[in-house]
């Protein structure tokens, strides 16, 4: 097993049943956790990732890594989830974290093989929890958003505008 220390989380989906996977039904708990760039180079270059990634984070570009457990075996069996602890290992409600919460995360490597190809892939064990931030739902959702893109009052689409048959294709 394996620890990063003191990493600021984003993003952190550790709660419930997780969330889909891109382009998938399938599901997974998955964090993201801001590293430095040397640390980052190193996750590359241990394949452990494909490439860097980068996150804005108050304006300013962050580069962190991604570490997700799947929430099924290949098999359909559940996964326990990710164990999220405080300091002191009493356990905290994963739907408490957000943004900027500054955590010990605990992974381990496995090796995989698939239509032979092989590659490492880190398994998010458990989080330790540093310093909280709360999450806040920011509310509003998307209703709000399209009185912007409106005229003061006026929510009716141009008549000039075409929508033919064949743009969303």
């Amino acid at each position: 097993m394996a620890l990063l220390k003191g990493k600021k989380l984003m993003w952190a989906k550790l709660s419930g049943m997780g969330e889909k996977k891109y382009g998938s039904e399938l599901t997974q708990w998955s964090l993201n956790a801001v590293v430095s760039d040397q640390e980052s180079r190193k996750w590359v270059k241990a394949g452990y990732a494909q490439k860097e990634r980068f996150q804005e984070i108050d304006g300013d570009e962050a580069t962190c890594i991604f570490l997700k457990r799947d929430t099924h075996y290949k098999s359909g069996d559940e996964k326990t989830a990710p164990r999220v602890v405080d300091m002191y290992g009493m356990d905290v409600d994963p739907s408490t974290i957000g943004n900027g919460t500054v955590a010990n995360i605990q992974y381990n490597v496995r090796e995989w093989e698939f239509e032979g190809r092989k590659g490492k892939s880190p398994e998010l064990l458990a989080v330790q929890i540093v310093e909280l931030v709360e999450y806040k739902s920011g509310g509003g959702g998307m209703s709000n958003e399209f009185e912007f893109m409106t005229k003061e009052g006026d929510t009716s689409f141009d008549d000039d505008v075409d929508f033919g048959d064949d743009e969303f294709e």
